[in-house]
């Protein structure tokens, strides 16, 4: 099997960051990869990131041979994102979260689904929603941090970022 740059990598504007409101208070679910499908994007994001880590637990002796031994501890993650800033009533009219939408989320400590997805849309103009057939990430996580800037003569920018709860997943692992 030959590599095809052209069909096996996906260009950074068709990987898309999706919510999910879990609902507040008591009243909330748990996510699961049959919301993957209701998940409605950041607007105007511009970029979007994953990252997992995990600790490193010292396993090293005398038998080491002067070496250090490690072995995985526990793992945590990070989802960001970059956006412009928008007004909300626009852009959740058209189904996307914005900042202002998460403000309240954050100050109720509500967790948030999350889905990293290819979008299904071929319109560059339209937004589908996670591609389930490509590769999809998705987990549940509490809001970090939210910022807003504008600077001069830019336009304002706003950034997200949510600390995994429980373990992320890729595809439907865990269905």
């Amino acid at each position: 099997m030959a590599w095809n740059a052209n069909k096996d990598l996906i260009l950074g504007n068709d990987l898309w960051l999706y919510l999910v409101d879990l609902g507040h208070g008591e009243s909330a679910v748990p996510m699961s990869y049959s919301l993957v499908e209701s998940a409605q994007p950041v607007a105007y994001a511009t970029s979007c990131s994953l990252e997992m880590t995990a600790d490193n637990l010292e396993a090293a002796s005398k038998m080491s041979c002067r070496w250090n031994v490690t072995r995985q501890g526990q793992g945590s993650y990070t989802v960001n994102a970059d956006a412009l800033y928008c007004l909300q009533a626009s852009a959740s009219a058209n189904g996307a979260y914005t900042v202002d939408d998460l403000f309240q989320h954050m100050l109720d400590g509500d967790n948030i689904g999350w889905v990293m997805a290819k979008d299904s849309s071929e319109d560059c103009n339209a937004v589908g929603g996670p591609d389930t057939g490509s590769v999809v990430y998705w987990g549940e996580a509490s809001i970090a941090s939210l910022s807003v800037t504008g600077g001069n003569n830019e336009i304002a920018s706003s950034s997200i970022s949510l600390n995994g709860s429980g373990r992320p997943h890729k595809g439907n692992d865990a269905e």
